[in-house]
């Protein structure tokens, strides 16, 4: 029983390591990069302040993972694993949901506003779908986790893709109601997903 007790605090401070790690460098990178964004003259601002809003989510979401994560090591050592395993759930919801998500969304909204150049931004948004699209069909989202029924996990999964495309054209061709809006469907969405995988974590169920 000990052995058993032993080796499951093992695998949650490994577990728990590796998800600090990359939330840390993750946070790191998405403020570097805030910063870059924010030298640039006030039109360009102006005109790239929701991709900034979803780097400043992903941002603040990878932040307070690895605060989560940070935390989780002490609980550990407490015996308190059903209490570091629900703030390992926390972390990785709002660390994927938010922290990747919105990065992925931002991305080539940024290279539009930055460079102008089509070309590039309609590739890059074509990479980040079939990325998103490839991640999720292989089973390591954590969204497949606690979304069982394939009808439903493929149903979120378009219409995130959906929300996404429709946020990218009305960005690409300057359609602000149709931007404001898909980028609070999204906004919300995210927000849905996190707090399920949270709610399904503290009933125990998957």
């Amino acid at each position: 029983m000990k052995d058993k007790r032993e080796n499951k605090s093992e695998l949650l401070m490994g577990e728990t390591s590796i998800s600090l790690s990359f939330t840390s460098i993750m946070t790191m990178i998405s403020f570097i990069f805030i910063g870059l964004l924010l030298q640039g003259n006030k039109d360009l601002l102006n005109k790239l302040k929701i991709p900034l809003m979803y780097l400043f989510l992903s941002a603040f979401a990878f932040f307070y993972s690895t605060l989560i994560y940070a935390n989780v090591s002490g609980n550990i050592a407490r015996l308190k694993k059903s209490l570091a395993e629900k703030q390992l759930c926390v972390g990785n919801a709002v660390s994927e949901f938010f922290g990747v998500y919105f990065i992925v969304f931002s991305m080539p909204m940024v290279i539009f506003g930055y460079i102008n150049d089509n070309f590039f931004s309609y590739i890059l948004f074509l990479f980040g779908i079939f990325g998103l699209w490839f991640y999720h069909q292989l089973g390591y989202s954590i969204l497949g986790r606690y979304v069982s029924n394939l009808r439903t996990f493929y149903l979120l999964l378009i219409l995130t893709i959906l929300l996404h495309t429709l946020n990218f054209i009305s960005f690409v061709y300057n359609i602000k109601y149709i931007l404001y809006l898909t980028s609070i469907f999204l906004v919300c969405m995210m927000g849905v997903f996190t707090a399920y995988a949270i709610h399904k974590e503290e009933h125990g169920t998957t």
